[in-house]
This record gives structure tokens, sequence and C-alpha cells, in this order.
């Protein structure tokens, strides 16, 4: 069984594959061999990080602030796909400019490796002592029972396909973003701000969603 910690440095240690992305500025004869295996990486450790917003705050903070410290760890993804969004048309000006393709790929790997080692060094699985007496017996998890449970719970499955399709169509439009607004005069980095916003727009609308919890009405 692994633990918490070892979890958060696979993850962690799989986005570091960012840095095969720069092979595709200093080899183009491979460049798009190396951008999908750079985002490959990358993307298989998004379950590693993605699954653990609930168990962090459960396992670190007592029961008044978990429902904050939740919300804090799921606002984290969303907020850093605007800030992906839009630090690219801030950086990138020339689309052919393989320099500032350089520099921002430079960034974004810089910015992961200092990530990875600050999580290496300071995250710990378990607090010295636990938040509440519920974690003093914490079940350990059972992959294989859990998964047959999950699969076999209609309710589930419904709010699995919900949020996979909306989750998609968010991605895909984001993708795709610029090639839709240019046939209206719009450039790039007129795109990275549309995709900002979109995601903080979606942030908001979901924060205020859960303050009167009409589900079903926003819906």
């Amino acid at each position: 069984m692994f633990s918490m910690r070892t979890g958060m440095i696979v993850g962690a240690l799989l986005n570091s594959g960012v840095w095969i992305r720069l092979l595709a500025l200093i080899s183009p004869s491979h460049g798009y061999a190396a951008l999908v295996i750079g985002q490959i990486f990358p993307a298989i450790a998004g379950p590693f990080i993605l699954n653990l917003t609930a168990q962090f705050p459960a396992r670190w903070f007592a029961p008044q602030q978990r429902d904050i410290a939740t919300a804090l760890c799921s606002m984290a993804n969303p907020l850093g796909g605007a800030i992906g969004s839009l630090l690219p048309s801030l950086v990138v000006t020339n689309g052919s400019s393989s320099h500032q393709f350089f520099i921002l790929l430079t960034i974004e790997a810089a910015l992961t490796t200092l990530t990875t080692l600050l999580l290496i060094v300071i995250i710990r699985s378990e607090p010295p002592s636990p938040p509440s007496p519920s974690e003093e017996h914490h079940r350990s998890i059972d992959i294989k029972e859990d998964l047959i449970r999950l699969l076999t719970n209609r309710h589930y499955l419904i709010l699995l396909f919900g949020f996979a399709l909306g989750l998609a169509m968010v991605n895909s439009m984001t993708t795709v973003l610029s090639q839709l607004i240019q046939p209206s005069g719009y450039s790039s980095k007129d795109a990275g701000i549309f995709g900002a916003a979109l995601i903080v727009t979606g942030i908001l609308s979901s924060t205020v969603t859960d303050l009167n919890h009409r589900m079903v009405t926003s819906i």
C-alpha cells in the first residue's frame, strides 16, 4: 500500500516529463513525437494529484476546516488551467518565434521542477498527531473492492458520465478556442484571455451554487 506522499511524488515526477517537450525545439525533426510524449507523462500524473483533493484535507485538517480545505484543493486545478491558458498568450506574442516558445516551455518546466522539489522536502503523508478522533482509525483503501462497488453504483456512474462529459467539453473548447475566434479577427492573446475568463467564470458560478445549495436549479 503506497502512502499519500508517495502518490504525490510519483505524480510530480511524471509532471516533470514537460522537459521532454523542449526536445521539440532542440530537435525539430522529432518535434511532434517529443510534444506528444512530453504531454503523455503529465496526463498520467493527473489522477495521482487530482484524487487527493478529498483525502489530503481529511488526513490533515480538523472536521470544521475540511470543507474550506477541500474547496481550495478542488479549485487549484481549474485555477491552474486558467493560468495555463493565459500565460502562453503573454509570453508567445509571435506564433512563429521558436525562441519565445522555448522561453515558455522552460518556464513551465522550471516551475514544475521547483514544485516537485518542494513537495519532496516539505510534504508528509500524515501530520504528527491525528487532527480528529476519526483519523486515528482511518481505514486503508481496498482498491479492488472499492472499484467494484463504484462501478456497480448507478448513481456514481451517472455522476461519472456527467462530469466526464462536462470536463471534455470545457477542455475541447479551450483547446480549439483560438481557431474558433480567429475568423472574427481575434488574436491568440485574446484566446488566452477568453479561455482564462471561461474557467474563472466556472469557478465563481460553482462557488455560488455551492453556497446556495441549488444544484438541480443550476444544472
